[in-house]
């Protein structure tokens, strides 16, 4: 199993369950994500059983289950400090594919705690190559040995999308949409309000 692929899976759980506090069930999960084929369906219930046993999620009854948004912070935090320990050993010139190689960190998770170290002032873009952008720790950086640990929850610039998203699933699937009406316009307006680009019809100029 990939571990951006758990990433993934991680960030669609955490919308559907809105933080933790619904459940979700396998069936919410196979129509999220569209899988209708049984290897498919058997390999997400591999991945399920994994993040139990690491006890981000808990069962409570057949194909029901919770989700504990707690578990990844504290399983998380030997991986911050895997990743801080790199990065500050690395040469200047290091991309998130890299650090994700060195560590066994996923992509997702370490481009987003690359991000955040780069808001905080703890490094710096270096070029590219190609296409991928390429990092340099700072000076705060090198003159910081405990490792800075981001708030629960690393910011992700698409999570209030992705909420939307997931909301309106649940919405379709799980109760009737014609009782729905409201919040079903009020997702798919979130989502509309960040990515569309030209003007909806009856709002373009005459």
């Amino acid at each position: 199993m990939k571990t951006h692929d758990m990433d993934r899976l991680r960030d669609v759980i955490l919308g559907l369950s809105e933080g933790g506090k619904r459940t979700i069930s396998n069936v919410l999960l196979y129509q999220t994500l569209g899988l209708t084929d049984e290897p498919s369906k058997k390999r997400l219930l591999r991945q399920i059983q994994d993040m139990t046993v690491r006890g981000e999620l808990v069962r409570l009854g057949p194909g029901e289950l919770r989700y504990e948004p707690q578990a990844p912070s504290n399983r998380y935090g030997k991986l911050y400090e895997r990743i801080w320990r790199v990065i500050r050993a690395k040469q200047p010139g290091f991309s998130v594919q890299d650090i994700a190689l060195t560590t066994g960190a996923g992509e997702n998770h370490a481009y987003k705690y690359l991000r955040w170290l780069e808001k905080q002032g703890y490094l710096r873009r270096h070029g590219k190559s190609g296409n991928t952008a390429l990092y340099m720790a700072t000076t705060l950086a090198r003159s910081t040995r405990e490792t800075p640990y981001p708030p629960l929850g690393v910011g992700d610039p698409f999570e209030a999308e992705r909420n939307s998203a997931c909301h309106l699933v649940r919405l379709l699937m799980e109760r009737d949409p014609a009782d729905q009406k409201a919040k079903i316009v009020q997702n798919c307006r979130a989502i509309l309000d960040r990515f569309e680009t030209t003007p909806c019809k009856g709002k373009e100029a005459s």
